[in-house]
């Protein structure tokens, strides 16, 4: 089931990305056009570039980053989640991160790409 909620969530996730991007005409958009949209827009392509250069890193440096301020979840004390500590759900900072990256994986090529 949580891998469920998880496909789901990324689904949701990349499907709003992707019409960001297509809202912004990431396929064909020129450097001079890219130059003038706002920091918001600007993100979108920053952030799809991001998980397709940077995914795995991200996952296992800091999803995954032990950390001792979120000890104690599932009778499992001693034991941080990722994210600094700022991650509550100590499943989605351990075996549910692995499942997180795979599906962005598996997900990614929904994602617009620039035509030559």
């Amino acid at each position: 089931m949580a891998d469920f909620v998880i496909e789901a969530k990324v689904l949701m996730y990349l499907t709003e990305l992707a019409e960001g991007l297509e809202r912004i005409g990431y396929s064909t958009i020129t450097a001079e056009e890219f130059n003038k949209l706002p920091p918001e827009d600007k993100n979108l392509v920053f952030e799809k570039h991001f998980l397709e250069d940077y995914l795995d890193s991200f996952i296992n440096d800091h999803v995954k980053m032990d950390s001792m301020n979120t000890t104690g979840f599932l009778d499992n004390p001693g034991v941080g989640a990722g994210l600094y500590g700022q991650m509550k759900d100590w499943y989605m900072s351990t075996a549910g991160a692995d499942v997180l990256g795979q599906k962005i994986k598996e997900l990614l090529p929904m994602l617009p790409q620039r035509k030559s």
